[in-house]
């Protein structure tokens, strides 16, 4: 059986067949599930069945016949990247804080104990126009900067063209100049001083450091 169609589905549609009893489909008074179906789906289209018998129809007849080999390649249908576009949320870590100071409630997973510290630590902490501010002792008001800000303050601060490369200690204070916070800005500063090249260059030799004549 061949189908020639236009490219509008409100054209008319001719069905070649060599089924004679097709004919008769459309005007079957009692038809069952199947045969129903396939009526819904074919009366949007103007089909015209046209009777044509197999040793007519060569080539719809012998693509009829074609096998299927088993031994086919399978339709590759993984996507190697398929993660591209996969987003990641990461929560802040003032993020518990901000949730108490604008909305007055805390997680559900937290303790009596961890909601009390909650409640303690926000007293330093303000929200200003959607950013989260940390008063520290010197009362100097500083900007609250996520994890992943980190390393790139870090660097400006350190090689910087009036920054330098100079000790973790003092790169945390600079850092603290700069008007940014986050607790641990001195493991931070160390770690980052440890990884820069120049640095390990220019320091001190230690004992260690000294190999045996």
């Amino acid at each position: 059986m061949s189908i020639i169609y236009n490219d509008f589905p409100w054209a008319e549609c001719f069905c070649i067949t060599n089924h004679f009893s097709i004919h008769f489909l459309m005007n079957k008074p009692i038809t069952n599930g199947r045969i129903t179906h396939w009526l819904l789906l074919l009366q949007e289209f103007d089909i015209t069945i046209v009777d044509k018998p197999r040793k007519d129809n060569v080539v719809a007849d012998l693509l009829s016949r074609l096998t299927v080999d088993d031994g086919c390649i399978p339709i590759e249908d993984s996507f190697p990247d398929e993660y591209l576009f996969v987003i990641y949320i990461y929560s802040p870590w003032y993020a518990d804080i901000t949730n108490y100071l604008v909305a007055g409630k805390f997680p559900r997973y937290l303790s009596s104990k961890e909601k009390r510290q909650i409640i303690q630590q926000s007293a330093t902490y303000t929200w200003i126009d959607g950013n989260c501010y940390h008063t520290g002792p010197d009362f100097q008001i500083r900007c609250c900067v996520r994890e992943d800000e980190v390393f790139d303050i870090l660097k400006a601060c350190h090689e910087k063209h009036c920054g330098g490369h100079f000790t973790d200690k003092r790169k945390g204070y600079e850092v603290l100049s700069t008007g940014y916070y986050w607790p641990t800005i001195f493991q931070y500063a160390k770690k980052f001083v440890k990884g820069c090249n120049s640095c390990q260059n220019m320091g001190q030799s230690q004992q260690s450091d000294k190999m045996s004549l």
